[in-house]
């Protein structure tokens, strides 16, 4: 929720597309229009612009929307799968799961698309990445050792931290 306004994925349209609904429950509108899918939206902390992911280019990229449907602009271009945008809590940087380098690992970019930086480099599966409140780690979920665990990795020197052991 941001500016009293939720942003949710929905078929409604027999294809997924982003909605922005105001808080009160009454419905602003849809954010996108497209044939492919348009899931997964995420605030950026001014409430102005929504990052979110589309196969519209036929592989699952990340793009960001401003809050009114207008300058849509594709943020990652590569060959494989990418999901879970998460802006940064300054709203400068997201950060992003990616199969780009063989397993799925956390990257971290610009919030216009550039600098992208692979965080965790696991050859195990590293998804869903939460921001730290004060921007200086990500949380994330990770596959890596055959359990599910939850894992820290520091933004500035890459330092993984297991926080969790499920045998």
């Amino acid at each position: 929720v941001r500016n009293g306004a939720v942003a949710f994925s929905s078929a409604q349209t027999g294809n997924y597309e982003i909605f922005v609904m105001n808080a009160d429950g009454s419905v602003d509108g849809q954010l996108t229009r497209n044939p492919a899918s348009d899931r997964d939206p995420t605030w950026s902390p001014d409430g102005n612009t929504l990052a979110f992911v589309s196969n519209r280019d036929e592989n699952w990229e990340i793009y960001a929307i401003a809050a009114n449907g207008t300058g849509l602009t594709r943020l990652t271009r590569n060959d494989t799968l990418e999901g879970s945008p998460r802006y940064s809590p300054d709203g400068q940087r997201i950060a992003f799961w990616s199969f780009r380098d063989g397993g799925a690992d956390i990257f971290v970019m610009d919030a216009y698309g550039t600098g992208e930086v692979n965080l965790t480099n696991s050859p195990g599966w590293d998804f869903n990445p939460t921001w730290s409140p004060d921007g200086a780690s990500i949380a994330f979920q990770s596959e890596r050792d055959g359990n599910s665990e939850v894992y820290v990795v520091d933004v500035s020197t890459g330092e993984q931290t297991r926080l969790t052991d499920n045998q």
